[in-house]
Parts: C-alpha cells; structure tokens; sequence
C-alpha cells in the first residue's frame, strides 16, 4: 500500500513527468511532434491533458471558456488527440477522416 497521496499535475512538466514509463516514449514523441508542427501554439495544462494554443468556445453550460486548440490526454487504454482545429467551416478531423486510418471523429 502506497502511504503517500497520489498527487495530481498542475503543469506540462509535472504532467509530462507523470506519465507511465509504458507510454513516456509516445507522449513525448508526441509532445515534440505538435510542437514542431504548430509552433505557435503553445503547450499548456488544460482540463488535466496538455493543451496547445487556445479558442474561445461555448461549453455545455453556456460558459465561454478557453479550449485547447489540440490536446492530448493518457487514457486508461490508450493516449487520445483532439483536434479542434477548422478549416473554413468544418473540423479538420471531418475533413480527413478518410486519410487517417482508424479513428474515432466526432463533435
């Protein structure tokens, strides 16, 4: 039995120190990847995932709160990615769905 409370991250380092030694490679693979692909998008903890960049959005409480503009999150399972990113009128992942190969796309 672990004596000492499970502490959660408040930051990107503390998350990325977080993660599991199984996942650490593919997180920060991933980490670096985002960051070199949209550089002006800065990494940020947000809503206990790492955020980059931010949009003003309405949730479902009718608040307008900051979004990641892409985050990525350690699940249980499996590490997700939300895009939330637009071109024109419509989400880049509905856009390309067909290019990527086995993923779940939704609103």
């Amino acid at each position: 039995m672990n004596m000492f409370k499970k502490v959660k991250p408040t930051n990107v380092k503390e998350y990325l120190a977080s993660v599991p030694a199984d996942r650490k490679e593919a997180i920060d693979f991933l980490h670096t990847f985002i960051q070199k692909s949209v550089p002006k998008l800065k990494p940020h903890f947000a809503y206990n995932m790492l955020g980059y960049g931010s949009f003003p959005y309405v949730n479902y409480k009718k608040e307008q709160i900051l979004w990641p503009t892409i985050a990525m999150a350690n699940q249980k399972n499996y590490i997700s990615i939300y895009v939330c990113a637009i071109d024109g009128k419509e989400y880049f992942a509905e856009k390309f769905k067909d290019d990527l190969g086995k993923v779940s796309v939704g609103k």
